[in-house]
């Protein structure tokens, strides 16, 4: 549920989010409504699983008579979100593949982090107290951390990413009451939710003017409670590190 970049080979072509993967997500299939089933009613089977379809070949045994064979049933697509709500929230987060640059601000128990990202994939992770001191970089497929110690190594990835959702994640969207501050007017919605870390619920703020994402507050039980803060607009500029002495 956070950002991921794309995958490596992709990165390597055009290069984060990413969220951060995803990049992952299944926004493009995000449009009204759900998915056709293919095929033809006399495909399903009475008594299959619900959420699934599939069909049964008849056999003869050795008497000559005509058994027929359990079901072979295939799974769905998944659903796809049809309420706006969902819709916005998740196109708001994939959007951070492709915009920006911009600042994310990571609060979390008390200690505060950044995260620079230029799309489509420069990444740059500071932390200047905490236990999380040190730096991650990006840029083109290739990662560098450096330490307490000073100096820089590559890595496979980046480890601290952005919000990010699936639409698998989602559980339910509910909107609460929309704002106004002096970015101008925004729209909330409470989600809640599965991944991988376990459940988790989350407050995402929208700017009203264009749905991108201003912030989002994230927490569960097996999770500290993190808030997101994204500052669009910011200049930056991420480039690939010095080696180390």
């Amino acid at each position: 549920m956070s950002w991921r970049p794309a995958s490596r080979p992709t990165r390597r072509a055009v290069r984060h989010l990413g969220v951060l993967t995803a990049a992952v997500l299944l926004l493009p299939a995000c449009s009204s409504g759900s998915a056709s089933p293919t095929g033809s009613p006399t495909d399903s089977v009475a008594g299959s699983t619900p959420g699934t379809r599939g069909s049964a070949t008849a056999t003869v045994d050795a008497t000559g008579t005509t058994v027929a064979a359990a079901p072979s049933p295939t799974l769905t697509a998944p659903p796809t979100p049809d309420d706006p709500g969902t819709r916005a929230v998740l196109t708001a987060l994939d959007s951070l593949n492709s915009h920006g640059p911009y600042r994310i601000t990571l609060l979390t128990d008390g200690a505060t982090s950044y995260l620079d990202v230029v799309p489509p994939g420069s990444v740059h992770y500071h932390a200047g107290s905490g236990d999380t001191v040190g730096d991650e970089i990006a840029v083109d497929g290739a990662a560098w951390s450096r330490g307490p110690d000073g100096r820089w190594h590559t890595t496979d990835d980046v480890t601290h990413h952005g919000p990010q959702f699936t639409v698998a994640d989602v559980s339910a969207v509910v909107e609460a009451a929309p704002g106004q501050d002096a970015g101008g007017a925004y729209r909330s919605y409470r989600v809640t939710g599965r991944d991988g870390a376990g459940a988790y619920q989350a407050v995402v703020t929208l700017r009203t003017t264009d749905g991108r994402l201003r912030d989002a507050r994230l927490t569960g039980p097996d999770r500290p409670t993190t808030t997101y803060t994204i500052t669009w607009g910011t200049p930056l500029k991420i480039t690939p590190p010095l080696p180390s002495p």
